[in-house]
């Protein structure tokens, strides 16, 4: 916990440091656009970090934030906090914020440009006006998407939480019955470390009904797998349920190998 602590700080310090960059970038391009050669209003003349540097700061935080939640943890369900996008993201909101408020410099005048001071003005031209705009919709835009991104981590986190409660009580008082693959997307999506897809399975009840559902899960890449681990047509499985409630979607399970551990019954799904 404590190393995902650190490494989380570390992750939202970068994301911080690439919001800077980029919002001392963006006043170096209103400055360009919008403001004579010889403009009294400065802006932020020097950027903090290039682009490139800042960039790689964020992916070597992100790495290690990812690490220490997914291996140095042993969890691989769900990070602890909060996922390493959201966290990356939040921190180049409050980067830009900064910028924004403290170092961008403000146009000379508001709907014309002269190329020197007390030259003749030309009206701005809707790219003028774009550029001009971002200093009411860029920030907020970012901070928006940061904390859409932590809604959804949390929802997901909790969810996966509450899978592991159910999935861990049907260990002890659940049933297992052989369940087969009936239908699976043969071309999946591929993520960082996983796949996805959507899949159909099929498994009979200890009364003899026939149960088939449908879901979208995330499955582990496997090296070497026919499909990179995601389940093939007719491929044999164990079903984990509720003999109380066969029909609760919630409450069933599938493992792909011997459905001996509970690890193998928890996938994220969507």
């Amino acid at each position: 916990m404590i190393a995902s602590v650190v490494t989380g700080a570390l992750l939202l310090a970068a994301g911080v440091v690439l919001g800077l960059t980029v919002g001392q970038l963006v006043d170096a391009i209103r400055r360009g656009v919008l403001n004579s050669i010889d403009s009294p209003n400065p802006g932020s003349d020097d950027m903090m970090f290039p682009i490139p540097v800042a960039m790689i700061l964020v992916i070597v935080a992100y790495f290690a934030y990812h690490l220490s939640n997914r291996l140095w943890s042993g969890r691989k369900d769900r990070y602890l906090v909060v996922g390493p996008l959201a966290l990356t993201v939040l921190g180049t909101a409050a980067g830009l914020w900064w910028s924004r408020l403290f170092d961008w410099a403000p146009a000379d005048q508001i709907g014309a440009t002269s190329e020197f001071v007390g030259g003749p003005a030309v009206e701005w031209k809707v790219q003028q006006w774009a550029v001009w705009s971002t200093e009411y919709w860029l920030a907020p835009l970012v901070t928006l998407v940061a904390l859409y991104l932590l809604f959804i981590g949390r929802r997901s986190g909790r969810k996966a939480v509450r899978s592991r409660a159910i999935a861990e009580e049907l260990m002890v008082s659940g049933a297992r019955v052989p369940g087969v693959v009936v239908a699976s997307d043969p071309e999946p999506t591929t993520g960082q470390r996983v796949y996805y897809a959507e899949w159909t399975f099929a498994f009979a009840d200890l009364q003899g009904f026939e149960h088939r559902i449908s879901r979208t899960e995330a499955f582990p890449y496997i090296k070497g797998h026919p499909r990179y681990g995601v389940p093939l047509d007719g491929q044999q499985l164990v079903v984990l349920y509720d003999p109380a409630a066969p029909g609760d979607e919630d409450r069933v399970f599938t493992a792909l190998g011997a459905g001996e551990q509970i690890d193998e019954f928890l996938r994220e799904r969507y």
